[in-house]
Protein backbone atom coordinates (compact mmCIF):
# COMPACT_ATOMS: atom_id res chain seq x y z
CA UNK A 1 0.00 0.00 0.00
CA UNK A 2 1.19 3.69 -0.79
CA UNK A 3 1.64 5.97 2.35
CA UNK A 4 0.05 9.16 2.28
CA UNK A 5 3.43 10.27 2.02
CA UNK A 6 4.50 8.82 -0.81
CA UNK A 7 1.80 10.07 -2.63
CA UNK A 8 2.04 13.54 -1.69
CA UNK A 9 5.83 13.45 -2.84
CA UNK A 10 7.19 13.24 -6.30
CA UNK A 11 9.28 10.01 -7.42
CA UNK A 12 12.94 11.11 -8.14
CA UNK A 13 12.76 10.36 -11.70
CA UNK A 14 9.92 12.59 -11.99
CA UNK A 15 11.12 15.65 -10.57
CA UNK A 16 14.78 17.51 -10.10
CA UNK A 17 16.68 17.47 -6.98
CA UNK A 18 15.29 20.44 -4.48
CA UNK A 19 18.62 21.76 -2.93
CA UNK A 20 19.37 24.29 -0.20
CA UNK A 21 22.87 25.31 1.40
CA UNK A 22 22.41 27.10 4.63
CA UNK A 23 24.89 28.98 6.47
CA UNK A 24 24.81 30.05 10.48
CA UNK A 25 26.45 33.72 9.29
CA UNK A 26 30.22 35.13 9.98
CA UNK A 27 30.53 32.40 6.87
CA UNK A 28 34.25 33.27 6.13
CA UNK A 29 35.43 34.37 3.08
CA UNK A 30 38.38 32.52 0.50
CA UNK A 31 40.68 35.21 0.92
CA UNK A 32 41.02 34.04 4.87
CA UNK A 33 41.97 30.60 3.61
CA UNK A 34 39.93 29.19 6.51
CA UNK A 35 39.33 26.07 5.13
CA UNK A 36 36.22 25.49 6.79
CA UNK A 37 34.58 28.17 4.69
CA UNK A 38 36.16 27.78 1.61
CA UNK A 39 34.80 23.91 1.36
CA UNK A 40 31.63 25.83 1.89
CA UNK A 41 32.16 27.98 -0.78
CA UNK A 42 33.04 25.11 -3.04
CA UNK A 43 29.77 23.18 -2.39
CA UNK A 44 28.02 25.67 -3.63
CA UNK A 45 30.03 26.26 -6.62
CA UNK A 46 29.45 22.38 -7.71
CA UNK A 47 26.06 22.34 -6.59
CA UNK A 48 25.37 25.11 -9.02
CA UNK A 49 27.28 23.48 -11.77
CA UNK A 50 30.72 23.80 -11.38
CA UNK A 51 33.68 26.15 -11.96
CA UNK A 52 32.58 25.66 -16.09
CA UNK A 53 28.93 25.79 -16.04
CA UNK A 54 27.51 27.29 -13.00
CA UNK A 55 26.04 30.94 -13.10
CA UNK A 56 25.18 32.53 -9.70
CA UNK A 57 23.31 35.14 -8.28
CA UNK A 58 23.64 37.20 -5.49
CA UNK A 59 20.76 38.74 -3.21
CA UNK A 60 21.88 41.36 -0.62
CA UNK A 61 18.63 42.29 -0.03
CA UNK A 62 18.76 42.00 3.61
CA UNK A 63 21.16 44.86 3.76
CA UNK A 64 19.81 48.07 5.22
CA UNK A 65 20.24 50.35 2.50
CA UNK A 66 21.06 50.36 -1.74
CA UNK A 67 24.82 51.53 -0.96
CA UNK A 68 25.49 48.37 1.23
CA UNK A 69 23.89 46.16 -0.31
CA UNK A 70 25.78 46.77 -3.85
CA UNK A 71 28.98 46.54 -1.34
CA UNK A 72 28.08 43.68 0.17
CA UNK A 73 27.18 41.89 -3.97
CA UNK A 74 30.14 43.61 -5.10
CA UNK A 75 32.13 41.40 -1.96
CA UNK A 76 30.32 38.37 -3.09
CA UNK A 77 31.65 38.58 -6.37
CA UNK A 78 35.17 39.00 -4.71
CA UNK A 79 34.78 36.15 -2.70
CA UNK A 80 34.09 33.83 -6.14
CA UNK A 81 36.87 35.38 -7.58
CA UNK A 82 39.27 35.11 -4.74
CA UNK A 83 38.17 31.22 -4.72
CA UNK A 84 38.80 30.92 -8.13
CA UNK A 85 42.33 32.69 -7.90
CA UNK A 86 43.54 30.57 -4.69
CA UNK A 87 42.10 27.09 -5.36
CA UNK A 88 40.88 26.91 -8.25
CA UNK A 89 42.61 28.44 -10.75
CA UNK A 90 45.54 25.67 -11.49
CA UNK A 91 42.81 23.52 -12.65
CA UNK A 92 40.85 25.52 -14.64
CA UNK A 93 43.31 27.90 -16.13
CA UNK A 94 40.94 29.32 -18.61
CA UNK A 95 37.75 29.68 -16.98
CA UNK A 96 36.07 32.69 -15.51
CA UNK A 97 33.33 31.70 -12.35
CA UNK A 98 29.98 33.32 -13.80
CA UNK A 99 29.26 35.29 -10.00
CA UNK A 100 26.94 38.66 -10.36
CA UNK A 101 25.17 40.68 -7.71
CA UNK A 102 21.36 40.70 -8.39
CA UNK A 103 20.09 44.62 -8.01
CA UNK A 104 17.13 44.26 -6.36
CA UNK A 105 17.54 45.80 -2.81
CA UNK A 106 15.48 47.60 -0.06
CA UNK A 107 15.24 51.20 -1.93
CA UNK A 108 14.04 49.57 -5.37
CA UNK A 109 12.35 46.83 -4.93
CA UNK A 110 8.63 48.17 -5.78
CA UNK A 111 10.02 49.21 -9.03
CA UNK A 112 11.50 46.83 -10.29
CA UNK A 113 9.94 43.99 -8.98
CA UNK A 114 8.17 43.13 -12.33
CA UNK A 115 10.99 44.23 -14.63
CA UNK A 116 11.02 41.77 -17.35
CA UNK A 117 14.37 42.09 -17.91
CA UNK A 118 15.75 41.13 -14.40
CA UNK A 119 12.89 38.18 -14.29
CA UNK A 120 14.82 36.90 -17.50
CA UNK A 121 17.90 36.89 -16.14
CA UNK A 122 17.13 35.22 -13.09
CA UNK A 123 15.70 32.66 -14.68
CA UNK A 124 19.16 32.05 -16.17
CA UNK A 125 20.84 31.20 -12.89
CA UNK A 126 21.89 28.39 -11.90
CA UNK A 127 22.14 28.76 -8.41
CA UNK A 128 21.06 32.00 -5.64
CA UNK A 129 23.03 33.36 -2.65
CA UNK A 130 21.64 35.40 -0.05
CA UNK A 131 23.39 37.60 1.78
CA UNK A 132 22.78 38.57 5.95
CA UNK A 133 21.39 41.41 7.56
CA UNK A 134 17.85 41.67 8.05
CA UNK A 135 15.52 39.20 7.01
CA UNK A 136 12.23 41.05 7.50
CA UNK A 137 13.85 43.51 4.45
CA UNK A 138 13.84 40.21 2.45
CA UNK A 139 10.00 39.46 3.18
CA UNK A 140 9.44 42.47 2.58
CA UNK A 141 10.65 42.92 -0.91
CA UNK A 142 9.86 39.23 -1.76
CA UNK A 143 6.12 39.40 -0.82
CA UNK A 144 3.09 42.00 -1.09
CA UNK A 145 2.60 41.84 2.63
CA UNK A 146 -0.72 42.76 4.51
CA UNK A 147 -0.28 43.20 8.09
CA UNK A 148 -4.14 44.45 8.26
CA UNK A 149 -5.64 41.51 7.37
CA UNK A 150 -2.34 39.07 7.75
CA UNK A 151 -2.09 38.03 4.10
CA UNK A 152 0.79 38.23 1.19
CA UNK A 153 1.25 37.33 -2.27
CA UNK A 154 4.50 36.84 -4.32
CA UNK A 155 6.24 38.69 -6.33
CA UNK A 156 7.21 37.70 -10.25
CA UNK A 157 11.12 38.14 -8.65
CA UNK A 158 10.10 35.13 -6.11
CA UNK A 159 8.50 33.83 -8.48
CA UNK A 160 11.19 33.34 -10.87
CA UNK A 161 13.51 32.26 -8.35
CA UNK A 162 11.20 29.91 -7.23
CA UNK A 163 10.92 28.07 -11.17
CA UNK A 164 14.90 27.92 -10.97
CA UNK A 165 14.32 25.96 -7.46
CA UNK A 166 12.36 23.84 -8.31
CA UNK A 167 13.97 23.14 -11.38
CA UNK A 168 17.37 22.09 -9.58
CA UNK A 169 19.18 25.48 -8.61
CA UNK A 170 20.62 25.68 -5.41
CA UNK A 171 19.65 28.04 -3.23
CA UNK A 172 22.24 29.17 -0.69
CA UNK A 173 21.83 31.32 2.22
CA UNK A 174 23.84 32.49 5.31
CA UNK A 175 22.77 34.63 8.53
CA UNK A 176 19.06 36.54 7.56
CA UNK A 177 19.62 34.45 4.44
CA UNK A 178 19.33 31.89 5.98
CA UNK A 179 16.99 32.02 8.38
CA UNK A 180 14.64 33.48 5.48
CA UNK A 181 14.58 30.32 3.70
CA UNK A 182 11.91 29.18 6.43
CA UNK A 183 8.37 28.55 6.07
CA UNK A 184 6.17 29.41 8.90
CA UNK A 185 7.06 30.70 11.08
CA UNK A 186 9.78 33.14 10.94
CA UNK A 187 12.03 34.43 14.00
CA UNK A 188 12.65 38.22 13.28
CA UNK A 189 14.46 38.95 16.48
CA UNK A 190 14.65 38.51 20.02
CA UNK A 191 17.60 36.76 22.67
CA UNK A 192 16.95 33.17 24.56
CA UNK A 193 16.31 35.28 28.25
CA UNK A 194 13.74 37.38 27.10
CA UNK A 195 12.26 35.16 25.04
CA UNK A 196 12.17 32.51 28.24
CA UNK A 197 10.78 35.36 30.26
CA UNK A 198 8.22 37.30 28.04
CA UNK A 199 7.50 34.52 25.27
CA UNK A 200 6.84 35.38 21.50
CA UNK A 201 5.56 38.73 19.56
CA UNK A 202 3.94 37.90 15.72
CA UNK A 203 4.73 40.50 13.83
CA UNK A 204 4.47 41.25 10.33
CA UNK A 205 7.08 43.64 9.26
CA UNK A 206 10.59 44.95 10.44
CA UNK A 207 10.06 44.51 14.32
CA UNK A 208 12.21 47.03 16.81
CA UNK A 209 15.66 46.77 17.52
CA UNK A 210 14.64 44.89 21.22
CA UNK A 211 15.58 41.40 22.50
CA UNK A 212 12.73 40.70 22.86
CA UNK A 213 11.62 37.84 20.44
CA UNK A 214 9.83 38.19 17.61
CA UNK A 215 8.27 36.45 14.84
CA UNK A 216 6.32 36.84 11.14
CA UNK A 217 3.61 34.29 11.45
CA UNK A 218 3.64 33.89 7.31
CA UNK A 219 6.83 32.61 7.67
CA UNK A 220 10.18 33.27 4.93
CA UNK A 221 10.33 32.13 1.46
CA UNK A 222 9.25 28.76 2.62
CA UNK A 223 11.75 27.07 0.64
CA UNK A 224 12.74 25.22 3.93
CA UNK A 225 9.75 23.08 5.47
CA UNK A 226 10.93 20.62 7.99
CA UNK A 227 10.48 23.22 11.15
CA UNK A 228 11.92 26.53 12.53
CA UNK A 229 15.15 27.89 11.59
CA UNK A 230 17.95 29.66 13.60
CA UNK A 231 21.47 31.22 12.87
CA UNK A 232 24.50 32.28 14.78
CA UNK A 233 23.30 29.73 17.16
CA UNK A 234 25.58 27.84 19.75
CA UNK A 235 27.77 31.74 19.53
CA UNK A 236 25.20 33.46 20.56
CA UNK A 237 23.19 30.67 23.03
CA UNK A 238 20.06 31.06 20.82
CA UNK A 239 18.69 27.52 22.45
CA UNK A 240 16.19 29.14 24.52
CA UNK A 241 14.69 31.91 21.83
CA UNK A 242 14.52 29.12 19.47
CA UNK A 243 12.73 26.41 21.79
CA UNK A 244 10.49 29.02 23.42
CA UNK A 245 9.02 30.06 19.65
CA UNK A 246 8.59 26.37 18.83
CA UNK A 247 6.51 25.69 22.16
CA UNK A 248 4.84 28.96 21.36
CA UNK A 249 3.80 28.02 18.03
CA UNK A 250 3.42 24.03 18.35
CA UNK A 251 6.58 23.47 15.84
CA UNK A 252 8.22 20.10 16.85
CA UNK A 253 11.69 20.34 15.14
CA UNK A 254 13.97 23.30 15.54
CA UNK A 255 17.16 23.58 13.49
CA UNK A 256 19.91 26.26 15.13
CA UNK A 257 23.17 26.61 12.47
CA UNK A 258 26.42 27.65 13.99
CA UNK A 259 28.68 30.27 12.34
CA UNK A 260 31.12 29.12 9.41
CA UNK A 261 28.97 25.85 9.14
CA UNK A 262 26.16 25.19 6.37
CA UNK A 263 23.03 22.50 6.96
CA UNK A 264 22.60 21.41 2.96
CA UNK A 265 19.52 19.98 2.61
CA UNK A 266 18.97 17.61 -0.35
CA UNK A 267 15.68 15.93 -2.06
CA UNK A 268 14.34 18.35 -0.45
CA UNK A 269 10.31 18.21 -0.57
CA UNK A 270 10.60 14.64 -1.22
CA UNK A 271 10.29 11.19 0.79
CA UNK A 272 14.05 10.51 0.55
CA UNK A 273 15.16 14.14 2.20
CA UNK A 274 18.49 14.18 3.95
CA UNK A 275 20.15 16.94 5.69
CA UNK A 276 24.41 16.79 6.21
CA UNK A 277 26.45 19.05 7.87
CA UNK A 278 29.47 20.64 6.17
CA UNK A 279 31.60 23.35 8.13
CA UNK A 280 33.80 24.57 11.34
CA UNK A 281 30.66 24.49 13.87
CA UNK A 282 27.25 22.34 13.83
CA UNK A 283 23.55 21.95 14.14
CA UNK A 284 21.81 21.81 16.81
CA UNK A 285 18.62 20.13 16.58
CA UNK A 286 15.67 20.71 19.28
CA UNK A 287 12.76 17.99 19.31
CA UNK A 288 10.12 19.27 21.18
CA UNK A 289 7.52 15.76 20.06
CA UNK A 290 7.23 15.08 23.87
CA UNK A 291 8.03 18.17 25.46
CA UNK A 292 5.67 19.39 28.36
CA UNK A 293 5.24 23.11 29.63
CA UNK A 294 4.03 24.31 32.61
CA UNK A 295 3.09 27.93 33.71
CA UNK A 296 3.37 29.01 37.59
CA UNK A 297 3.46 32.13 39.10
CA UNK A 298 3.50 33.77 35.52
CA UNK A 299 6.59 32.44 34.94
CA UNK A 300 7.27 29.37 31.75
CA UNK A 301 8.96 25.84 31.79
CA UNK A 302 9.34 23.27 29.95
CA UNK A 303 10.62 19.68 30.04
CA UNK A 304 10.96 16.85 27.57
CA UNK A 305 12.75 18.36 25.38
CA UNK A 306 15.34 16.00 23.23
CA UNK A 307 18.29 17.75 21.81
CA UNK A 308 21.10 16.63 19.29
CA UNK A 309 23.65 18.05 18.01
CA UNK A 310 25.43 17.09 14.13
CA UNK A 311 29.20 18.53 13.04
CA UNK A 312 30.61 17.81 9.87
CA UNK A 313 29.85 14.87 8.07
CA UNK A 314 26.51 13.51 10.03
CA UNK A 315 22.96 13.57 8.14
CA UNK A 316 19.58 13.53 9.27
CA UNK A 317 16.12 12.59 8.54
CA UNK A 318 13.53 15.67 9.36
CA UNK A 319 10.47 12.68 8.53
CA UNK A 320 11.80 10.25 10.77
CA UNK A 321 14.11 12.33 13.16
CA UNK A 322 16.81 10.23 13.03
CA UNK A 323 20.76 11.02 13.01
CA UNK A 324 23.43 9.10 11.16
CA UNK A 325 26.67 9.80 12.12
CA UNK A 326 29.12 9.24 9.71
CA UNK A 327 32.52 8.01 10.25
CA UNK A 328 32.19 8.63 14.26
CA UNK A 329 32.64 5.92 17.14
CA UNK A 330 31.09 6.04 20.93
CA UNK A 331 32.30 8.37 22.71
CA UNK A 332 34.44 6.76 25.96
CA UNK A 333 33.04 8.68 29.26
CA UNK A 334 35.27 9.81 31.79
CA UNK A 335 36.07 12.41 34.79
CA UNK A 336 33.54 12.76 37.51
CA UNK A 337 30.63 10.87 38.02
CA UNK A 338 28.84 12.68 40.30
CA UNK A 339 28.29 15.85 38.40
CA UNK A 340 29.74 18.38 36.48
CA UNK A 341 29.85 22.57 38.11
CA UNK A 342 26.86 24.21 37.19
CA UNK A 343 27.61 26.81 34.24
CA UNK A 344 26.90 30.20 34.50
CA UNK A 345 25.82 32.33 31.50
CA UNK A 346 24.46 29.60 29.66
CA UNK A 347 22.78 31.36 27.05
CA UNK A 348 25.74 33.70 26.33
CA UNK A 349 24.19 37.40 27.60
CA UNK A 350 25.04 40.31 25.23
CA UNK A 351 27.31 42.72 27.05
CA UNK A 352 25.35 45.90 27.21
CA UNK A 353 28.50 47.87 26.37
CA UNK A 354 30.06 46.10 23.63
CA UNK A 355 27.32 44.95 22.34
CA UNK A 356 29.30 41.00 22.04
CA UNK A 357 27.92 38.50 23.11
CA UNK A 358 29.85 36.51 25.87
CA UNK A 359 31.16 33.06 26.91
CA UNK A 360 29.93 32.15 23.17
CA UNK A 361 28.86 28.17 22.81
CA UNK A 362 28.59 28.18 26.59
CA UNK A 363 25.03 25.71 26.50
CA UNK A 364 26.43 23.49 23.47
CA UNK A 365 29.81 23.38 24.95
CA UNK A 366 28.21 22.57 28.62
CA UNK A 367 26.43 19.43 26.80
CA UNK A 368 29.17 18.38 25.11
CA UNK A 369 31.35 18.20 28.34
CA UNK A 370 28.01 16.20 29.58
CA UNK A 371 28.23 13.53 26.89
CA UNK A 372 32.22 13.43 27.73
CA UNK A 373 31.72 12.95 31.00
CA UNK A 374 30.66 10.03 33.61
CA UNK A 375 27.93 12.72 34.74
CA UNK A 376 24.58 11.63 34.03
CA UNK A 377 23.52 15.77 34.50
CA UNK A 378 24.37 19.19 34.52
CA UNK A 379 22.98 22.57 35.13
CA UNK A 380 23.66 26.08 33.30
CA UNK A 381 21.89 28.97 34.43
CA UNK A 382 21.41 32.35 32.81
CA UNK A 383 23.38 35.25 33.68
CA UNK A 384 20.39 37.87 33.62
CA UNK A 385 18.31 37.23 37.41
CA UNK A 386 16.14 40.31 36.83
CA UNK A 387 13.23 39.65 38.05
CA UNK A 388 14.16 36.40 38.10
CA UNK A 389 17.00 34.06 36.57
CA UNK A 390 16.72 30.81 33.97
CA UNK A 391 18.25 27.40 34.43
CA UNK A 392 18.93 24.85 31.85
CA UNK A 393 19.15 20.99 32.99
CA UNK A 394 20.94 18.63 30.79
CA UNK A 395 20.82 14.92 31.47
CA UNK A 396 21.19 12.26 29.87
CA UNK A 397 18.55 9.18 29.13
CA UNK A 398 19.67 5.41 27.71
CA UNK A 399 18.92 6.86 24.44
CA UNK A 400 21.52 9.66 24.70
CA UNK A 401 24.53 8.74 22.23
CA UNK A 402 28.04 10.80 22.23
CA UNK A 403 30.04 10.15 19.15
CA UNK A 404 33.05 11.17 17.88
CA UNK A 405 35.55 10.84 15.02
CA UNK A 406 37.59 13.85 12.69
CA UNK A 407 36.38 15.84 10.81
CA UNK A 408 37.72 16.72 6.89
CA UNK A 409 40.94 18.69 8.49
CA UNK A 410 41.70 16.02 10.63
CA UNK A 411 40.23 18.00 13.76
CA UNK A 412 38.05 15.96 16.35
CA UNK A 413 34.57 16.88 16.43
CA UNK A 414 31.77 15.32 18.68
CA UNK A 415 28.38 15.00 17.97
CA UNK A 416 25.29 13.62 19.99
CA UNK A 417 21.82 12.99 20.18
CA UNK A 418 18.85 12.55 22.54
CA UNK A 419 20.04 14.49 25.41
CA UNK A 420 17.29 15.77 27.58
CA UNK A 421 16.50 19.60 27.96
CA UNK A 422 14.70 20.83 30.55
CA UNK A 423 14.48 24.61 31.00
CA UNK A 424 12.82 26.49 34.17
CA UNK A 425 12.68 29.40 36.14
CA UNK A 426 15.13 29.78 39.61
CA UNK A 427 16.53 26.26 38.65
CA UNK A 428 16.04 23.51 41.40
CA UNK A 429 17.47 21.11 39.77
CA UNK A 430 14.35 19.08 39.48
CA UNK A 431 11.68 19.77 37.53
CA UNK A 432 8.01 19.40 38.19
CA UNK A 433 6.22 16.07 36.64
CA UNK A 434 9.63 13.53 37.78
CA UNK A 435 8.25 10.36 40.09
CA UNK A 436 10.00 11.63 42.93
CA UNK A 437 10.15 15.35 43.45
CA UNK A 438 13.46 16.79 45.34
CA UNK A 439 15.25 20.01 45.74
CA UNK A 440 18.04 18.76 44.16
CA UNK A 441 21.22 20.19 44.91
CA UNK A 442 23.72 18.28 42.96
CA UNK A 443 24.68 20.17 40.32
CA UNK A 444 25.73 23.28 42.19
CA UNK A 445 28.68 20.88 44.40
CA UNK A 446 30.91 23.39 44.54
CA UNK A 447 28.46 26.05 45.32
CA UNK A 448 25.92 27.35 48.11
CA UNK A 449 22.45 28.10 47.41
CA UNK A 450 20.18 30.09 49.60
CA UNK A 451 16.85 28.97 50.06
CA UNK A 452 13.62 30.69 51.41
CA UNK A 453 10.25 29.17 52.01
CA UNK A 454 6.49 30.32 51.83
CA UNK A 455 3.76 27.75 53.19
CA UNK A 456 0.11 28.09 52.82
CA UNK A 457 -2.85 25.85 53.93
CA UNK A 458 -6.68 25.20 53.15
CA UNK A 459 -7.46 23.11 55.76
CA UNK A 460 -8.56 22.16 59.05
CA UNK A 461 -5.20 20.74 60.65
CA UNK A 462 -2.58 22.28 62.04
CA UNK A 463 -0.08 20.63 59.81
CA UNK A 464 3.66 21.22 59.76
CA UNK A 465 5.88 20.79 56.26
CA UNK A 466 9.26 20.67 55.65
CA UNK A 467 12.47 19.16 54.11
CA UNK A 468 14.93 16.18 54.79
CA UNK A 469 18.31 15.57 53.97
CA UNK A 470 18.07 12.56 51.92
CA UNK A 471 21.59 10.31 50.40
CA UNK A 472 20.13 9.46 47.10
CA UNK A 473 16.87 9.35 44.68
CA UNK A 474 15.94 6.28 46.73
CA UNK A 475 15.07 8.35 49.55
CA UNK A 476 17.72 6.78 52.01
CA UNK A 477 18.27 8.93 55.01
CA UNK A 478 20.98 8.38 57.73
CA UNK A 479 19.51 8.08 61.28
CA UNK A 480 21.21 10.80 63.25
CA UNK A 481 20.83 9.10 66.36
CA UNK A 482 21.95 5.19 65.40
CA UNK A 483 24.15 6.11 62.28
CA UNK A 484 22.05 3.60 60.35
CA UNK A 485 21.23 4.43 56.74
CA UNK A 486 17.48 3.70 56.32
CA UNK A 487 14.91 3.73 53.10
CA UNK A 488 11.70 4.35 53.04
CA UNK A 489 9.79 1.14 54.08
CA UNK A 490 12.38 0.39 56.49
CA UNK A 491 11.17 0.93 60.11
CA UNK A 492 11.97 4.20 62.10
CA UNK A 493 12.10 5.95 58.54
CA UNK A 494 9.97 8.72 59.68
CA UNK A 495 11.74 9.97 62.73
CA UNK A 496 15.14 9.63 61.15
CA UNK A 497 13.64 11.96 58.22
CA UNK A 498 12.35 14.10 61.02
CA UNK A 499 15.27 14.01 63.14
CA UNK A 500 17.67 15.34 60.14
CA UNK A 501 14.96 17.95 59.25
CA UNK A 502 15.05 19.49 62.75
CA UNK A 503 18.90 19.47 62.53
CA UNK A 504 18.84 21.33 59.37
CA UNK A 505 16.48 24.21 60.97
CA UNK A 506 13.79 23.31 57.66
CA UNK A 507 10.80 22.55 58.82
CA UNK A 508 7.82 24.86 58.90
CA UNK A 509 4.40 25.84 60.11
CA UNK A 510 2.27 24.85 56.76
CA UNK A 511 1.07 29.14 56.88
CA UNK A 512 3.57 32.00 56.83
CA UNK A 513 6.91 32.88 55.57
CA UNK A 514 10.11 31.16 57.11
CA UNK A 515 13.77 32.58 57.05
CA UNK A 516 16.20 32.12 54.15
CA UNK A 517 18.66 29.51 55.02
CA UNK A 518 22.16 28.61 53.25
CA UNK A 519 22.07 24.97 52.32
CA UNK A 520 25.23 23.15 50.40
CA UNK A 521 25.41 22.61 47.07
CA UNK A 522 25.62 18.78 46.33
CA UNK A 523 22.69 17.87 48.50
CA UNK A 524 19.43 16.54 47.58
CA UNK A 525 16.25 17.38 50.15
CA UNK A 526 12.49 15.66 50.28
CA UNK A 527 9.43 17.25 51.64
CA UNK A 528 7.50 15.51 54.01
CA UNK A 529 4.21 16.80 56.65
CA UNK A 530 3.12 15.91 59.75
CA UNK A 531 -0.61 16.11 60.17
CA UNK A 532 -2.37 17.78 62.86
CA UNK A 533 0.83 17.08 65.03
CA UNK A 534 4.55 18.52 65.85
CA UNK A 535 7.94 17.10 66.12
CA UNK A 536 8.28 16.36 69.39
CA UNK A 537 5.11 13.87 68.89
CA UNK A 538 6.81 11.93 66.31
CA UNK A 539 10.48 11.82 68.07
CA UNK A 540 8.95 11.06 71.97
CA UNK A 541 8.50 7.51 73.13
CA UNK A 542 5.27 7.82 73.71
CA UNK A 543 3.85 6.11 70.48
CA UNK A 544 0.38 6.41 71.12
CA UNK A 545 0.11 10.18 70.22
CA UNK A 546 2.34 9.75 66.96
CA UNK A 547 0.49 11.68 64.24
CA UNK A 548 0.81 10.56 60.62
CA UNK A 549 3.89 11.71 58.56
CA UNK A 550 3.01 11.87 54.46
CA UNK A 551 6.23 11.78 52.65
CA UNK A 552 6.86 11.75 48.41
CA UNK A 553 8.33 7.95 48.73
CA UNK A 554 4.83 5.83 48.86
CA UNK A 555 6.84 2.93 50.95
CA UNK A 556 6.94 5.26 53.90
CA UNK A 557 3.20 6.34 53.37
CA UNK A 558 0.49 4.25 55.16
CA UNK A 559 -1.46 2.49 52.65
CA UNK A 560 1.35 3.52 50.15
CA UNK A 561 -0.53 6.57 48.74
CA UNK A 562 1.29 9.44 46.95
CA UNK A 563 0.43 12.13 49.33
CA UNK A 564 2.71 15.02 47.73
CA UNK A 565 2.36 16.25 44.12
CA UNK A 566 4.44 19.28 42.27
CA UNK A 567 1.74 22.45 41.79
CA UNK A 568 4.20 24.41 39.83
CA UNK A 569 7.31 25.48 39.43
CA UNK A 570 9.28 24.99 42.94
CA UNK A 571 6.03 23.99 44.74
CA UNK A 572 4.74 21.17 46.59
CA UNK A 573 1.16 20.21 47.44
CA UNK A 574 0.01 17.89 50.22
CA UNK A 575 -2.26 15.65 51.26
CA UNK A 576 -3.06 15.09 54.97
CA UNK A 577 -5.73 12.11 55.67
CA UNK A 578 -4.50 8.89 55.61
CA UNK A 579 -7.00 7.36 52.85
CA UNK A 580 -5.42 10.52 50.64
CA UNK A 581 -8.56 12.86 51.29
CA UNK A 582 -9.91 14.50 48.19
CA UNK A 583 -6.92 14.02 46.39
CA UNK A 584 -6.61 18.02 45.37
CA UNK A 585 -3.01 18.78 47.65
CA UNK A 586 -3.82 21.72 49.00
CA UNK A 587 -4.29 20.69 52.45
CA UNK A 588 -0.17 22.26 52.36
CA UNK A 589 1.58 23.88 49.95
CA UNK A 590 5.29 24.52 50.11
CA UNK A 591 6.89 26.66 48.04
CA UNK A 592 10.65 27.15 47.54
CA UNK A 593 12.78 29.89 45.88
CA UNK A 594 17.00 29.25 45.87
CA UNK A 595 19.27 31.45 44.73
CA UNK A 596 22.96 29.63 43.99
CA UNK A 597 25.38 31.94 46.11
Amino acid sequence: MESTLDAQMPSSASSPTKTLVLVGGAWQYPATEDAYGVSIYRDILERAGGVESAKIGIFTTASSSAERAQENGELYVQDFQDLYDLYLKDEYPNAKIDVEWIPFEIENYDQVENDPALIEKIKSYTGFIFGGGDQSLITQAFFNEDSATGTRTETPILQAVRERYEAGAVVAGTSAGTSVQTGSPMITEGESYEALLNGSTSLIGSPPFVKDLYYNPLGGLGFFNYGLLDTHFSERGRQGRIVRLASDVGADLTFGVDENTALIVTQADRADVNLQVLGEGGVFISDLTAASVEQGDGYWSINGVKASYLTEGDQYNPLTKAATFMNKTLVVESGNLVSLPAIANVFSAIDPETGDWTDPREFTQTAISLIESQSVLTVGISEETQPIAYGVELSKTSETQGLSGLDSLGEERLSFANLDVAIAPLYTGRLPGTANEFIDLRPFVTQAVEASFITSSDALFNNLVGLYLVQDEQGTVVDLLTGKSLLPADAGYAAAAVRQSQASGLNFAAQGTAPAVELKGGDIYAPFLIANGTIEQVLNQDTADDPAVFFNFSDANPMGLDHIKPLGLNQFGFEDLVGGGDLDYNDAVLKVNLQVL
